[in-house]
């Protein structure tokens, strides 16, 4: 009867709304709960900027803690800053930074280091130390133990050679 009212009236089947959930299942699908990871990039390149170093034969009382940092951007620069203003020497290396993000860098590095009274010290082209005021920098740049080896005697070595000369030294 229904067909005959429908045809009555002109309606076809494609003006009924069909209902979208009658097609799904009757149960509730939930997803499988995932535990969030953290950003593993930047924890690394946090892990990577912020290394310390502890001195194990320092003296009782003295802690002072040297951080390495890998710059990779020019944002880098406020951290080492304020590693500095708390105490700690920075040991930097700039060799990942383009030339002229590089001069910027050291730009604020070294205006840090004069506002604040701080040392900061080159040790190749692209790495140096920052440290306070309160720590003493001491720089070899290898022409010290160049003149020491070359000014050494080598007759001591010689004749401790020509003793041991029919031992073999990896027997030792």
């Amino acid at each position: 009867m229904s067909n005959f009212l429908n045809k009555l009236f002109g309606r076809t089947d494609e003006d009924y709304d069909y209902d979208d959930y009658d097609s799904y299942d009757s149960y509730d699908y939930e997803e499988p709960y995932q535990e969030e990871s953290p950003n593993i990039r930047e924890d690394r390149s946090k892990r990577e900027r912020e290394r310390t170093v502890p001195f194990p034969g320092a003296k009782p009382g003295t802690d002072h803690t040297v951080v390495l940092v890998e710059a990779f951007d020019i944002d880098t620069a406020w951290p080492v800053c304020d590693h500095v203003k708390q105490g700690r020497t920075v040991i930097c290396n700039t060799e990942r930074l383009s030339s002229e993000v590089r001069v910027r860098f050291q730009d604020i590095i070294s205006g840090s280091a004069y506002a604040i009274g701080g040392l900061l010290q080159a040790v190749s082209q692209f790495i140096f130390v920052f440290a306070p005021s309160s720590t003493h920098i001491d720089f070899d740049d290898g022409r010290l133990a160049f003149s020491a080896l070359r000014n050494a005697s080598r007759e001591p070595v010689m004749s401790g050679l020509l003793a041991e000369r029919d031992s073999s030294r990896y027997a030792r």
